[in-house]
């Protein structure tokens, strides 16, 4: 029997009942508080933004993405939050949640596709998506990308990324977008030798021998040392479309 055999797509806004197990399957690959999960799940509609839900034959949920709006580009859309279950990975299923979510797009009269990735760009490229300039979008979840990227990774930086895929691309002319802003380490200014306060030097007190009361002129407290700015690498976001016409 095809393991394909049933697979299909399924709005979620019209099937409440793939709702918790669309949470859970979200929730293991980006954790947040049901809570919020679903009032974003709840987002979906027949407008957009848009949750798309792959279950097998048996109704269990095997994949999930969502389509939102592309800002200033007739006709387009943008496909994030691609996921399937960790355990079923690595048998062709993110591919299908892709092929069926652009079927599902292009009967929705949509002609092309946008998505970002960290480090998936090869995946993305046998696809047929190449790379192009960063779309604004509305409703997306964009930390939410459109691969798993999990924390402490190395990021590539974006002068060192280099396209790998083996036939001609696109980006050697078109440099992929930083998402993200580098913040540069920096020493912060070291403090002056020494803090005026409008008074002048400290009095010596050896010159108080006329028995008044002693100077209140206290000098201040030393200056705390320079806190340096740690280091953060860029994270490079790589910005993709494709027609699906």
């Amino acid at each position: 029997m095809n393991a394909d055999t049933g697979i299909h797509m399924e709005p979620l806004h019209r099937r409440p009942d793939l709702m918790d197990a669309s949470v859970e399957l979200l929730n293991a690959q980006w954790p947040r508080s049901k809570a919020a999960r679903l009032h974003s799940l709840d987002k979906s509609c027949e407008g957009l933004p848009y949750s798309l839900v792959m279950v097998n034959a048996n109704n269990a949920v095997i994949g999930y993405c969502r389509l939102a709006k592309v800002i200033s580009v007739p006709s387009s859309v943008l496909i994030e939050s691609v996921v399937v279950p960790e355990n079923l990975r690595g048998r062709g299923l993110g591919r299908r949640v892709m092929d069926l979510a652009e079927s599902h797009a292009k009967r929705q009269g949509f002609t092309t596709m946008y998505l970002s990735t960290k480090d998936k760009q090869d995946f993305y490229a046998h696809l047929g998506y190449e790379f192009c300039k960063a779309v604004n979008t509305l409703d997306a979840q964009m930390i939410e990308t459109c691969d798993a990227f999990p924390a402490g990774c190395n990021s590539t930086s974006l002068k060192s990324a280099p396209c790998s895929m083996n036939s001609k691309c696109s980006a050697r002319d078109n440099q992929p977008t930083s998402g993200c802003q580098q913040v540069s380490g920096c020493d912060c200014p070291k403090p002056a030798d020494s803090i005026s306060d409008g008074t002048g030097p400290n009095p010596d007190p050896k010159s108080e021998t006329d028995g008044s009361a002693p100077s209140e002129n206290v000098p201040p407290a030393p200056p705390p040392p320079p806190v340096k700015v740690s280091k953060t690498p860029a994270t490079v976001v790589y910005w993709m479309k494709k027609e699906v016409t």
